[in-house]
């Protein structure tokens, strides 16, 4: 059922990037999540063409009216590539890792598109020192009692994660994938610069947490306000209850790993403690991304790429 829905939406989105039509209408969804392009969206001539958006799909441009429309996307990974047709030309930056991109199944790309895996914490072992090192010394001896009375050491860790939040995610990403941000952000500058009509997706699992991080420092060079970043990063809560099927998934695999339901939210108050953190920390998001090196002059080519001229 995803894949389908996800053929058909990702076709009609790079037919409206080939016509340069607008995207908006994309937003007006049926109740059971359907949306109607007419002839008037489309000009391949498809009149009253049905399709369906995958699963948190959005161009970030409609919810930041200064961004050029059809450049930056965000999403929950397509979940096989037969949801791709083969005249697609654009990146998707994959956040997700190694072991989550083995157990999607994932296919051959059409030569048309570019997947660039940058996998954030691809580590088990990384992921483990980063998490004791952002944890409090009770929550450690807490982690360590439930392992010596017979917890294994995985669930152990998702439940410190739990402990840790949304929030404490963010700021265990903003400390201990630098290299992987780095990397990201370099990656999706390339991408944009090949082409001026190019087109980059940021994505993860449920394009969300991981996702909502690099695309709100994407924003940042581009000098959207703090307000706007965080409004963008609160739609995804909604956006992923617009797909039950999806939800009720990602729900479901969460429970098992032993996540609660939190992690199926993206409050905006978490969004704003990351921006705080940032200045706190770093002195800023241009501080720490120099720092990181994806310096002044990048973010400048970065938001020339992005923004309406």
């Amino acid at each position: 059922l995803l894949a389908t829905k996800e053929k058909a939406f990702v076709a009609a989105l790079f037919e409206l990037r080939k016509s340069n039509h607008s995207m908006r209408s994309c937003h007006d969804l049926t109740p059971c999540g359907f949306v109607i392009m007419t002839s008037s969206v489309l000009s391949s001539g498809r009149e009253g063409y049905t399709c369906v958006r995958p699963a948190n799909f959005r161009d970030v441009s409609d919810s930041v009216e200064s961004l050029r429309k059809l450049r930056l996307f965000r999403a929950a990974f397509p979940t096989g590539s037969r949801a791709f047709s083969s005249n697609i030309e654009a990146a998707i930056v994959d956040l997700r890792s190694d072991q989550e991109v083995e157990q999607a199944q994932l296919d051959a790309l059409p030569e048309t598109m570019t997947r660039l895996s940058i996998a954030v914490l691809n580590s088990k072992l990384k992921i483990f020192f980063a998490l004791v090192l952002e944890m409090s010394w009770a929550q450690r001896f807490t982690a360590l009692r439930r392992m010596l009375l017979g917890m294994s050491p995985s669930k152990a860790l998702r439940m410190s994660f739990n402990e840790l939040g949304l929030f404490g995610l963010n700021r265990l990403l903003l400390r201990h994938a630098q290299s992987e941000i780095a990397t990201i952000m370099d990656s999706t500058l390339a991408a944009l610069e090949q082409d001026a009509n190019s087109s980059v997706i940021i994505s993860c699992s449920a394009g969300k947490d991981r996702t909502g991080l690099v695309v709100a420092l994407i924003l940042l060079c581009t000098g959207v306000v703090q307000e706007d970043v965080t409004r963008d990063y609160s739609l995804s809560s909604d956006l992923l209850r617009r797909d039950p099927h999806f939800f009720s998934d990602i729900s479901d695999r969460m429970e098992r790993e032993g996540l609660d339901h939190r992690w199926t939210e993206s409050p905006p108050t978490v969004m704003e403690q990351t921006l705080q953190f940032l200045q706190h920390e770093y002195g800023g998001f241009s501080n720490y991304l120099t720092r990181i090196g994806f310096g002044k002059s990048l973010q400048l080519r970065l938001s020339y790429e992005l923004r309406k001229q």
